[in-house]
């Protein structure tokens, strides 16, 4: 599913609408898979807020008002470098600045996820006693906390002794909100575990930096 959603994105040749472009959710939905950060935690970063010399995000604030660090891979400061070249402006704020200036809208990002490329991907959303239920932009946070504990497990870490590691990363206040990715990691999805490397080099290419 991961990679239909991210095919989906790559391939576009024009704008989603009149306001946000392909390179956009290109590089925003990548950001949220590969460092876990919530929508309005990544809508709030400002240009100042990350150091591409030391690939280190400065989260000022998150949910419960806690900030923390988020070290990122090169692979994805390849996508935020260029993404800041082409369309950073001359007194721009925020990263992810809005065409009219300040901060973009949380919804109108999510609405364009789950009524346009979610469709598009083939993922379908069933319908609850009126309210549409399946992915959500969210969604991705949940699958990189999965891949991260996947991949602490793999290296021969004990799990419990990886999830306050993972709390602190993720900025939850309270350690039994990181649990629950304990039990979907067990469950081992290959979809999910393995998607990692398409989405750090389609389009951008070049070697690995993993």
């Amino acid at each position: 599913m991961l990679k239909r959603i991210f095919s989906v994105i790559d391939s576009r040749e024009s704008a989603y609408d009149r306001y946000d472009s392909r390179l956009f959710y290109q590089t925003r939905i990548r950001l949220l898979y590969c460092t876990g950060l919530r929508l309005g935690e990544a809508l709030e970063l400002k240009i100042s807020d990350i150091d591409f010399t030391d690939n280190i995000i400065i989260v000022n604030s998150g949910k419960g008002n806690v900030s923390r660090l988020v070290p990122f891979k090169a692979s994805l400061s390849k996508w935020l470098i260029n993404y800041n070249r082409k369309k950073s402006k001359p007194g721009d704020t925020y990263f992810f600045e809005s065409p009219s200036g300040g901060r973009r809208c949380n919804h109108s990002i999510t609405t364009t996820f789950r009524k346009n490329i979610l469709p598009k991907a083939g993922v379908s959303l069933a319908s609850v006693n009126g309210h549409s239920r399946g992915p959500c932009i969210h969604s991705l946070r949940h699958t990189f906390a999965c891949n991260a504990l996947d991949q602490m497990i793999k290296e021969g870490k004990d799990p419990y002794c990886a999830l306050p590691y993972l709390s602190v990363y993720l900025g939850h206040t309270d350690i039994t909100n990181t649990e629950i990715y304990l039990r979907l990691t067990m469950e081992r999805y290959d979809e999910v575990i393995n998607v990692g490397h398409y989405i750090y080099e389609r389009v951008l290419g070049g070697g690995s930096d993993d």
